[in-house]
């Protein structure tokens, strides 16, 4: 691979998601360049730290909610927005770390 693979296919090969040959086109090149190399291994700690992040629990009947809007055809289930925040915060703390280390 004479180019740097762009950031969609070093996502995948973080993912998992190429084939054979073109994983093997990627790892070569990650052999041969530190900078691509760093990029991999940050993307792949972030992904680790959401991981073993600590699930938030459901509130209260969120359950039986999420289950009475199904049932009335609904299929589009969005996150409160406050549950939101919090793991967009907690996503751009991990990733603050990771650009730290």
């Amino acid at each position: 691979m004479k180019r740097h693979p762009g950031s969609a296919l070093l996502s995948r090969y973080v993912d998992g998601g190429l084939g054979i040959f073109r994983r093997r086109q990627v790892a070569a090149h990650l052999a041969e360049c530190p900078a691509c190399a760093e990029t991999v291994r940050a993307w792949a700690s972030i992904g680790d730290a959401l991981r073993q992040a600590p699930v938030p629990p459901l509130g209260e009947g969120i359950l039986p909610r999420v289950m009475e809007l199904r049932a009335a055809g609904e299929r589009r289930i969005l996150p409160a927005a406050r549950a939101l925040r919090a793991a967009l915060r907690a996503v751009a703390a991990a990733a603050a770390v990771v650009l730290l280390v």
